[in-house]
């Protein structure tokens, strides 16, 4: 058994049940959620109808806010609250504030986390390959004059080798193997392509992201100015 005022969690799948042992084999709990889908007033149930055949994990404080009798009174002034909301008031707010006074609930926080992460994520993916696009266009257009295209024709025109090179650098883009500026020039001998178009044409207008995001959005419209010119020039 456990001492009185105890904040007990129970698991329940991809989520964990609080509630406050209040002695004589009583939990007070916000029961929403404590059996499934649904909402739920704060009640006191049984030890056991709160497990439910599982074991409960205890949930220690490294500062005593009250006394067992004490978060056990907290628990009790709010039996039939019926508040119950998932994200703002939910069995884990109400354990912490009985135990701590303090209405947090370390579940939202994490999950509020998780999403941020991958909200910030995806924005980053859609501002690279609008990053990117936006390069192409640049780069594209500056191919258009006389003197890119008989920059692009000298080179494509240099050796066997290098036309070699540069498909293989076209593959290796797409696979994901070269990302980065200097490993397509490396790669595919397009130094001076890239340096030209960046030189007259700029990023993308000066588009405001990091030095990163950048250069792999050059990378990336470099290596697809030089596969659809190349085509356009040997037509």
């Amino acid at each position: 058994m456990y001492p009185t005022g105890t904040h007990l969690i129970v698991g329940r799948g991809l989520y964990t049940h609080h509630g406050i042992f209040v002695g004589r084999n009583r939990v007070v709990h916000y029961s929403g959620m404590g059996s499934g889908l649904h909402k739920g007033c704060i009640e006191s149930t049984s030890l056991e109808a709160f497990l439910q055949g599982k074991n409960a994990r205890v949930k220690t404080y490294r500062k005593v806010y009250f006394r067992g009798p004490d978060i056990c009174r907290r628990a009790r002034s709010r039996l039939g609250e019926d508040e119950y909301n998932l994200v703002f008031n939910n069995c884990e707010h109400f354990a912490n504030w009985c135990a701590t006074d303090r209405h947090t609930s370390e579940q939202v926080r994490v999950a509020k986390q998780r999403l941020g992460t991958a909200a910030s994520s995806l924005l980053m993916h859609q501002a690279a390959k609008q990053a990117a696009e936006q390069t192409t266009k640049a780069l594209l257009a500056q191919g258009g004059s006389a003197a890119a295209r008989n920059m692009l024709a000298g080179q494509a025109a240099s050796t066997t080798v290098s036309q070699v090179a540069r498909s293989l650098t076209g593959q290796a883009l797409a696979k994901g193997v070269v990302s980065t500026a200097s490993g397509l020039a490396a790669a595919g001998g397009t130094s001076s392509l890239t340096a030209a178009g960046l030189g007259a044409v700029g990023f993308a207008g000066g588009t405001a992201l990091a030095p990163a995001l950048a250069t792999a959005a050059v990378a990336a419209g470099a290596a697809y100015l030089v596969s659809s010119l190349w085509d356009w020039l040997t037509d």
